[in-house]
């Protein structure tokens, strides 16, 4: 009776903290783990742990791509990363820094093609929302800000970058009064180019292996007002390199140099109603290029304050010059000189000595058949 008894106590307490453990469970705030991604379609494989990790990662440059992957997304080099803070990027497209949302309309990169990706100029690498390759709801990152404004993502679990737009801090409202109807922002870019030594600008020329061609960038405010916060970034193909040297064109770009508009962009401030700023700049094309099929696409970003990120291209088509084909010898017809006091083995020359034994033996024959008879 006594061992019943205690057995009862003993399923007692075993329910009972089984019932705690279950409340203590459903009562746990959900903590955001980044899950390893070892799969097809990480930038970085199994992902990064630190910024450490991260910049490690970076260096070993794995697939050969990876740096070149992270600049079209403006991260122009390691110590662009400096300074990131752990984030979250989200299915839906937002971007957090704790409970503040920095960004919105997300889109990472990946090396799968999935539905809904835009191949990267020069790279096999696709970039696409984050609503169309996130399983999870929501991914660690580390995210970058400055001046309280989001620059970037990485995705901690398969180092994928991120690309979002900025949310725009709302400015002090002044004391409401009648206003007229508000005038509307617009932005235009234009993006060309010309062989070096033309004149002419196009939107694509073709271009031998090793030659120089030049770029020009035409951004104009098309709008009502002044643009605010105007930046530029340019993503160079794969296969052609150039001299860090000053941007030409208007005044305001000779202050940056060419790696700075294809790293991370340049940013440029306001830009006045009916202006326009242009930006030059020269490349060479690798001598192995091959881009005869497929021409090598070079496309200019530029965005500001109130406005969609507008965007254009310029294409060079290169083609390795065909080779020659070898020409065969022909073969010469005609009689050939015998070796120096050989004489030639022909028909003719065989018959003739054949000829000649054939005597010699008949006279040999008769000879013997003479003395035969002699000594008889």
């Amino acid at each position: 009776m006594l061992k019943t008894f205690l057995q009862k106590v003993a399923g007692g307490l075993t329910i009972s903290a089984l019932a705690v453990s279950s409340l203590a469970v459903a009562r746990a705030p959900q903590v955001l783990a980044a899950a390893q991604d070892c799969g097809p379609n990480a930038i970085i494989y199994c992902g990064v742990t630190d910024l450490n990790n991260l910049k490690a990662k970076y260096r070993e440059n794995q697939a050969g791509n990876v740096d070149d992957v992270y600049r079209h997304f403006g991260i122009a080099n390691e110590a662009a990363m400096d300074g990131v803070v752990k984030g979250r990027v989200t299915k839906s497209g937002d971007v957090f820094v704790g409970t503040q949302k920095v960004a919105t309309g997300a889109q990472s990169a990946g090396r799968k093609n999935l539905p809904g990706s835009t191949k990267l100029p020069g790279i096999e690498a696709y970039k696409r929302p984050t609503n169309v390759s996130f399983r999870s709801e929501s991914l660690e990152a580390f995210v970058q800000m400055r001046g309280g404004s989001f620059k970037f993502a990485v995705l901690l679990a398969c180092g994928n970058p991120v690309t979002a737009k900025p949310v725009v801090k709302p400015k002090p409202t002044p004391t409401p009064t009648p206003q007229p109807e508000p005038k509307q922002p617009g932005l235009e870019i234009k993006k060309d180019v010309r062989v070096a030594g033309d004149t002419d600008w196009q939107q694509e020329v073709e271009a031998d292996p090793g030659a120089e061609v030049e770029y020009r960038i035409t951004v104009e405010n098309t709008g009502e007002t002044d643009l605010e916060n105007l930046e530029i970034q340019d993503s160079l193909p794969e296969g052609v390199s150039f001299d860090d040297v000053d941007l030409e064109g208007s005044d305001e770009a000779g202050q940056f140099q060419v790696s700075d508009l294809v790293g991370g962009g340049i940013e440029l401030g306001s830009l006045a109603k009916g202006d326009e700023i242009e930006i030059q700049f020269t490349v060479t094309v690798g001598t192995e290029v091959d881009a005869c099929e497929e021409p090598l696409q070079n496309v200019a970003f530029a965005q500001a304050d109130d406005v969609p990120e507008e965007e254009d291209d310029a294409l060079v088509k290169v083609c390795q010059p065909e080779e020659p084909e070898e020409e065969e010898t022909p073969e010469v017809l005609g009689v050939q000189t015998p070796p120096s006091g050989k004489m030639p083995e022909t028909g003719a020359a065989v018959a003739g000595v054949f000829s000649v034994t054939s005597i010699l033996g008949f006279a040999a024959y008769k000879l013997k058949e003479f003395y035969s008879l002699f000594l008889r």
